[in-house]
């Protein structure tokens, strides 16, 4: 009787561990979604935070711009100036230039003259040598027979009236000479002061000019800064209303996602049991791990953020394993993680893997660790192909190198 007793004791035994291992399981499912719920709102009061940074970014931006066109303004009048004080002593040193053309034309005319006045005095002043010299070789000889010659008195004295009169007329016509000689060298003499004055001037201009192009020069560049300035705060100013709709696009996909949460926290009212996992996990591929869990700078919007998990950087089409044994609790398109599964492995511990191409494996499923689930693809939030995988203990997600 008490063998008999001891062995329906036996065989009722399994049966109450089966009966209270769904119950158990099934608490540990709603949990898991139940923090996946808040997960979910948290993570949409985070692109909330975000929207409201994005816009406070492009508000900030468009104020630097309107700082920035006054600054352009003033450079600009600043710039203006000294262009035209450039332009003005450019124009001051051309008219000196010219000036300086029209005086050596009139030094070239002023040596010509004073070459021919010198040529019409040396000419001059060898008729009269001549003539000086003709009268010395008369002597006084001549003199005395001129004078004898003359019949009457009134003969000798228009010779001789004559004779002072050509001596005069010579000696009136080399001081004429010398005279214009005087005038035309005193004038190109004056002609060559005035070069020197205006070849300084020319200098004096042209350092002013240069001294002007540098301050141009140095003020196109300060206008040229604030104006690329305010071109790249206007490109901040774009981004950060990029940004805005990134953010509010993730926002209302947060929405749509936590909707989707709900529904399954309805659904999984009724539905069954999570398989038990071994909890040591394996790696679901392969491969270099290209960005690492902790916060980093999103690769599409440029907005540092939590990065929650690794992303294991394989070709496309690579064989996705589950990490350890569980059901599988979602499979479907989930908002920026796009061809997503999420398997159960119990005790609120829950894998993800993300961004596939294709997936193998149905919500409610059993799998088992090491089979495949999925393959690598680049849908939702990626820039190339790559698996995201994720860990998360009650909803919360952790660094999965602490579990692999």
């Amino acid at each position: 009787m008490g063998g008999a007793l001891a062995l329906l004791i036996l065989l009722a035994l399994p049966l109450v561990i089966v009966a209270e291992t769904p119950q158990g399981a099934q608490a540990a499912t709603r949990s898991e979604l139940d923090n996946k719920l808040q997960s979910a709102q948290e993570n949409m009061e985070e692109a909330e935070r975000k929207i409201q940074e994005a816009e406070e970014r492009r508000g900030e931006a468009l104020q630097a711009i309107l700082d920035l066109d006054k600054q352009v303004d003033e450079l600009e009048g600043r710039l203006e100036i000294a262009t035209a004080d450039r332009d003005e002593a450019a124009a001051a040193l051309e008219e000196t230039g010219n000036r300086m053309d029209v005086l050596a034309q009139e030094l070239n005319v002023k040596r010509d003259e004073v070459a021919r006045a010198e040529a019409d005095l040396q000419e001059a002043q060898t008729l009269l040598d001549q003539r000086v010299a003709d009268i010395y070789k008369m002597g006084r000889t001549g003199y005395l027979e001129m004078i004898l010659e003359a019949e009457r008195l009134t003969e000798l004295l228009n010779r001789f009236h004559l004779l002072s009169l050509v001596v005069r007329q010579d000696k009136e016509l080399l001081d004429e000479i010398q005279v214009l000689r005087d005038r035309v060298d005193r004038e190109k003499n004056e002609l060559e002061t005035e070069r020197e004055r205006l070849a300084l001037l020319k200098g004096q201009q042209e350092e002013q000019k240069g001294e002007l192009d540098r301050l141009v020069a140095v003020r196109r560049q300060a206008y040229d800064e604030v104006v690329q300035a305010r071109a790249d705060k206007q490109s901040l100013a774009r981004k950060a209303a990029e940004d805005k709709e990134i953010w509010e696009k993730r926002e209302q996909d947060l929405a749509v996602e936590s909707r989707s949460i709900e529904e399954e926290l309805r659904a999984m009212e009724s539905q069954g049991v999570s398989a038990q996992g071994t909890g040591e996990l394996i790696w679901p591929v392969r491969g270099r791990v290209s960005s690492s869990f902790g916060y980093r700078s999103h690769p599409i919007s440029g907005v540092s953020k939590m990065h929650t998990g690794l992303d294991i950087a394989v070709s496309w089409g690579t064989v996705i394993k589950a990490a350890d044994s569980g059901t599988v609790v979602f499979s479907g398109w989930r908002g920026g993680y796009g061809k997503a599964i999420m398997i159960s492995h119990g005790n609120g511990l829950v894998s993800l893997y993300g961004h596939q191409s294709t997936l193998l494996v149905a919500k409610g499923e059993t799998v088992s660790q090491g089979q495949e689930i999925g393959r690598v693809g680049t849908t939702g939030y990626s820039t190339g192909p790559h698996l995201h995988f994720e860990v998360r203990v009650n909803g919360s997600p952790k660094n999965p190198m602490s579990y692999l």
